[in-house]
């Protein structure tokens, strides 16, 4: 599983842990396909990983992931504008898939966007990633606020909030094309 998060045009220092350089990413991106990798969303890791366990406990007996490709997941997290204008557009080029999970609050609705340093994504830019069948959109909380000091409930209100969006959302695709 490889991650990542905000993507630029511009140089970027080294060892940045959360901002790659687009030509940088269509490099791993190539890189990955020469050597043979296919992409899956993390619902299908989440299957495969389902059918070792079944078979395991029919007492099929097979090395962990018995596949005959090499699989590889793209995760990209919070949501940001870059993702759709610079990292999308790759994965059209080579036919590849990603999995990027959002912080629902910051969803630009109507393209208006939540005051932030960084522009995030719109509903729409979500909703066309998503039909390519190239993304599948997650919940990476409500709030994105930091864990520690906060409290279970307060956390778990986070999760849930940011799991309704995207439930409306979902719903809300399904009855209108944006």
């Amino acid at each position: 599983v490889l991650m990542y998060h905000h993507f630029e045009t511009e140089e970027v220092e080294p060892d940045n842990g959360v901002i790659v350089n687009i030509d940088e990413f269509e490099e791993h991106i190539k890189a990955l396909q020469q050597a043979g990798y296919t992409t899956i969303f993390l619902s299908e890791l989440y299957y495969i990983m389902q059918q070792s366990k079944m078979e395991k406990e029919k007492g099929i007996v097979q090395p962990e992931l018995h596949l005959n490709k090499k699989y590889i997941v793209i995760t990209i997290d919070d949501g940001y504008k870059s993702n759709y204008e610079l990292m999308y557009p790759i994965l059209q080029k080579y036919n590849m898939k990603a999995n990027i999970s959002v912080v629902t609050s910051l969803i630009c609705d109507n393209y208006e966007c939540p005051k932030q340093e960084i522009e995030r994504m719109s509903w729409e830019d979500l909703n066309e990633m998503q039909n390519s069948g190239l993304v599948e959109i997650y919940n990476h909380t409500y709030d994105h606020k930091q864990v520690q000091n906060r409290t279970y409930a307060d956390v778990c209100y986070s999760v849930v909030k940011g799991e309704e969006m995207l439930d409306a959302w979902y719903e809300a695709c399904q009855n209108r094309r944006y």
